[in-house]
């Protein structure tokens, strides 16, 4: 899963730094030498909060992380997102898992 997740990361970072995926392979390179300007860094974390159920408080947090950070930070996120009970009491995967019931 989390290569999955870091490859979807990766093309939302290549589309606001305008560089190919590819170039981002090392896991050691910053954000902030990427050249994403601050619009950037907020609209990045506004894609990886859309796409994973995320929240992160302050997107400038961002700029200082390398790629490799970055993946584990979300990857993490994700795993305890989907730990956290719901309102019923089952946990988010499980909610997500389970087929919808009808309501009359």
């Amino acid at each position: 899963m989390s290569d999955e997740i870091g490859t979807i990361i990766n093309g939302f970072i290549a589309n606001y730094a305008g560089v190919l995926v590819e170039s981002l392979s090392d896991p050691e390179v910053r954000l902030d030498s990427l050249n994403i300007d601050s619009l950037g860094v907020v609209e990045l974390l506004f894609d990886i909060e859309e796409a994973y159920g995320v929240h992160v408080d302050d997107p400038l947090i961002l700029k200082d992380m390398t790629l490799g950070q970055l993946h584990v930070m979300v990857v993490s996120m994700i795993e305890t997102n989907a730990k956290e009970p719901g309102p019923d009491g089952a946990s988010t995967a499980e909610e997500e898992a389970a087929p919808a019931t009808a309501q009359a």
